[in-house]
Parts: C-alpha cells; sequence; structure tokens
C-alpha cells in the first residue's frame, strides 16, 4: 500500500473558512493534512510550525492579506524556513488567494493563481503536485543524470552540444552554442562550458565548486561561460561563495540546482515521460 504524502498547509486563522473547501478536496485525492490548528496552548509557534515542516511531502501556502495582517508572514516564512523545504526536497506551492502583490520570497516558487476556488483550479494544483512528486533523482544514476541534462541543454535551444569528457571523469562535461538576437537584431553568440555533478549521498560543496572553477580557467575557450547543473540542493557556503565569484567578474556562472531543475522538467512533458515515467527512468 502506498503510504498518503504529507501536506503542511498554512494560512491565516481568518481564513479557515475560505480553506476547508481546499483542505477536504486534498483530503478527498489522498493527502493527509497538517496545519497550524494542531498547535496546542503552550507549544512553541515556531518549533511546532518546524517540526510540521520537516515532516511533510508539500507546504500550501495560502496568500492574503488577512495573512500578512495577521503578522504571520513575520516569523513564519523567514529565511529558515525556505532554506529547509529546499534542504529537505519539500514541495512547496504558493496559492495567491486575492489580489496582492507576491512578496519577493514566493517569487522564487510557481505561485499558483488561486483567486477562484473552482474545480479546475483544485484539480490543477493535485496534478502540479503529482507532477512534481514523480520527479525524483535518486532514480537516475550518474550516465542517466547527463543525457538528462544534454536533452535539456537541446531542448532549451543549445546547439552544437559537444561532449568532452566521460562520465565521473572530473572534467568539464559539455561545450555549447547558444544564439540570441540583440535589440538590433544582431545576432549574438554564446560559448557556454557546461558541468554536471550528479550526488546520491552528499551535499554540493564549495570544494567542488571550486574544482569546477579551476577546470573552467584551465580549459575556457575564450569568453566562455560556465553553466553548473546538479541534483542537489546548494548550501548557504556555496551560495556565498557564487556571489563573491560573480561580483568579482572574473567569471559569468549559472547554476541549476535540484530544487529549480525539478520545476524546469515537471514543465518539460517530453524530458518528464522521458527519464521519469511510471516512476522509473527510462
Amino acid at each position: 500500500m502506498v503510504s498518503q504524502k504529507r501536506v503542511y498547509l498554512s494560512y491565516s486563522f481568518n481564513d479557515k473558512q475560505k480553506v476547508d473547501l481546499l483542505r477536504q478536496y486534498l483530503i478527498a485525492n489522498g493527502f493527509e493534512l497538517v496545519n497550524d490548528s494542531d498547535i496546542l496552548p503552550g507549544e512553541s509557534w515556531k518549533e511546532v510550525l518546524m517540526n510540521h515542516l520537516k515532516t511533510s511531502d508539500y507546504i500550501l501556502i495560502c496568500l492574503t492579506k488577512k495573512m500578512f495582517r495577521d503578522g504571520v508572514f513575520r516569523f513564519e516564512y523567514e529565511r529558515e524556513f525556505f532554506e529547509t523545504a529546499k534542504r529537505k526536497d519539500i514541495i512547496t506551492i504558493p496559492l495567491l488567494m486575492e489580489d496582492l502583490e507576491v512578496p519577493l520570497q514566493f517569487k522564487q516558487f510557481d505561485v499558483l493563481d488561486f483567486r477562484e476556488f473552482t474545480q479546475d483550479n483544485l484539480a490543477r494544483l493535485v496534478r502540479s503536485m503529482r507532477s512534481m512528486d514523480e520527479i525524483s533523482f535518486d532514480r537516475l544514476d550518474a550516465q542517466q543524470f547527463e543525457g538528462l541534462v544534454y536533452d535539456l541543454l537541446v531542448q532549451s535551444g543549445y546547439e552544437n552540444v559537444q561532449k568532452q569528457s566521460d562520465v565521473g571523469s572530473g572534467g568539464i562535461d559539455f561545450i555549447a552554442e547558444y544564439y540570441s538576437r540583440d535589440p538590433f537584431n544582431r545576432i549574438d553568440k554564446q560559448t557556454w562550458m557546461v558541468e554536471t555533478k550528479f550526488y546520491r549521498n552528499a551535499r554540493f560543496s564549495i570544494q567542488s565548486l571550486r574544482q569546477v572553477v579551476a577546470q573552467y580557467k584551465y580549459i575556457n575557450p575564450g569568453d566562455a561561460k560556465l553553466l553548473l547543473v546538479t541534483n542537489v540542493q546548494l548550501t548557504s557556503v556555496v551560495k556565498g561563495y557564487l556571489a563573491e565569484l560573480r561580483a568579482s567578474h572574473f567569471i559569468e556562472i549559472q547554476v541549476l540546482d535540484g530544487f529549480e531543475l525539478r520545476k524546469v522538467i515537471a514543465s518539460n512533458g517530453v524530458l518528464k515521460n522521458r527519464y521519469f515515467q511510471n516512476g522509473q527512468a527510462s
């Protein structure tokens, strides 16, 4: 028997009536629900919230004016909350339930328009949740992951994608070209060096990033840019080092980590079916 997926549903208490339909629909579709109302008098609000977070598969955040007016936003959704969700590979979906400006920290996620509680919107939410859940990089090996990245590059418009090294050899994996047009309709050619990093039971470390940068410096063909694609989340230390690299203007580097890569694949039916069809890598 397949275990129920656990959903942490976060909302303002004053929106309880509005959220009840959503809760009932999710339960009817086989999800287990936990929410803010599970907090007992005398319990640490933040501690219980973090425990809910760490044991959930999904987080649904109902964005309303009442939530912000209640002050929930000020302490519930600080950086620790989002960093923990990414590190634990928890699928986070904000639901825009009223007309309001989506706060900056929520824009890193795909915000679903829920200003109308229709059956179509409810069904779309469940499809989105299940689609994201089907994408598990644990089902791939290093060679399959590299193939996934190759196909993603081609489908994203990169041309002349050339494999440079064997899987696991430690060298740059691909060199590719990307063509675009400037505002005066002139063609701009960019050369990209692409490195893939696939991990089973490890984090992407700052040492790994330094090795990638060292390889880039050694074989950089002119003014090439660097793209790093990995199946895991980046630590705060690695993100800090990336910021330093970018500020130095010594290297133009882009990173597609596990969190962002998962979103890209979820919206790409071809890649999703090719590598994760029926829950299995093909």
